[in-house]
């Protein structure tokens, strides 16, 4: 049911990811866990399933097999396919309950609830004014690099 609504109640206690179901989750819960049995010979980041490394390699060898109808552009992985089919669909499953604004991505979604919440994880080096986004303090540490 909740691969249809888009649902995730499962949350990993970790990332705070969501999963559809509590085996997806315990499988995911294993990248957490220190043991990294199999190893990318080209880059040394390892993995705890065979599978999560074989995936990987599509890093290094631009491999692209999931191609989006619509416009042709292809993806190395389904669910970055799925996440960009919503260009063409529309869809915006993320919901800030605070203003009622939609969004495409999750990510954008925790991005904007920082206008509710005040958050700024994003402290400047040099003088410590914080900011909420890193591409806003990549922009403000441009005035130091001129004051020298």
């Amino acid at each position: 049911q909740s691969v249809h609504t888009g649902r995730k109640p499962h949350a990993c206690k970790v990332c705070d990811r969501g999963f559809t179901s509590r085996s997806t989750l315990a499988r995911h819960q294993q990248d957490h866990a220190g043991d990294k049995a199999y190893v990318c010979d080209t880059c040394g980041r390892g993995f705890s399933q065979r599978a999560s490394l074989y995936l990987h390699q599509r890093v290094h060898t631009g491999e692209r097999p999931f191609r989006c109808e619509a416009c042709g552009k292809c993806f190395s992985w389904s669910k970055d396919l799925g996440i960009h089919q919503r260009v063409h669909t529309g869809e915006r499953p993320y919901r800030c309950e605070a203003c009622g604004r939609d969004f495409r991505h999750r990510s954008a979604l925790k991005r904007h609830q920082r206008v509710h919440t005040g958050e700024k994880p994003y402290p400047c080096a040099v003088c410590g004014k914080g900011f909420s986004q890193r591409v806003h303090l990549q922009t403000h540490q441009k005035v130091h690099c001129r004051e020298r």
